[in-house]
Parts: structure tokens; sequence; C-alpha cells
């Protein structure tokens, strides 16, 4: 039941991350930084907790899949989670380093509105 309950977790916050541009939530009033070379980032949502909220959301759901494989001995359904949660960790590093390239100190005021990356009051 654990399992069940993980999943649709992961799956909501994947699929509520994603939806709340389609649906328009942002649409009326999404609270933004303005940022000196013109561009906006997004201080609204689920963005509010933290930076990357669809990159936890995606090692939800890897982890979870795993977990409900169980049954199999062995370390091979866990190899998926650990693929991904590196190849997610090296990109986060990208972004972060081609937005500080980018937004300079407005990236620096951004990370200090929004200090968490992955999971709030954690990392």
């Amino acid at each position: 039941m654990k399992k069940i309950v993980r999943k649709l977790v992961a799956t909501f916050s994947e699929r509520s991350s994603s939806d709340e541009f389609q649906n328009g939530r942002f649409k009326n009033n999404p609270k933004y930084l303005k940022t000196e070379c013109g561009s906006t980032l997004l201080i609204d949502g689920w963005w509010k907790y933290c930076r990357k909220p669809h990159y936890t959301a995606d090692i939800c759901m890897a982890t979870c899949w795993a977990l409900s494989c169980h049954q199999w001995p062995g370390v091979l359904p866990y190899f998926y989670p650990a693929f991904f949660f590196g190849m997610i960790v090296h990109r986060y590093t990208r972004d972060v380093a081609r937005c500080k390239a980018k937004y300079s100190k407005d990236w620096k005021t951004y990370c200090d509105r929004v200090p968490y990356a992955f999971i709030p009051g954690i990392i």
C-alpha cells in the first residue's frame, strides 16, 4: 500500500508541476523575478518551494517504480533510479552553471528567494 501511495504522490507532483502552466494558473498574476537581461525567473507555484520540482518528481517516480519490483532479487530494478539520479544531478549542475553565467547577480537573488534545489527544507 505504501508503494501505491508513493507512486501516486510522485505522479501528482509531476503532473501538477507541469499542468500549472497548461491550466493557466499563472496567466493572470504570476510572481516572477525580472532580470537585467530582460527575461524572468518564476518564483510562484511549485517553483516558490524549490528550483527544480519536476526533477524531484521524476526521481520520486523512478524510485517508486524500483521499489515496486521488490520481488526480484538483486540490484537490477535499482539501476534505473540510480542512473536517473546521477543524470539529474549532472543536468542540474549544468543548469546552475549556465544560469550563473546568464543571470550573474540576479541568479544569486533568485537562489536567495528559492533556497532549495530539489526538496524544500532538505536539499
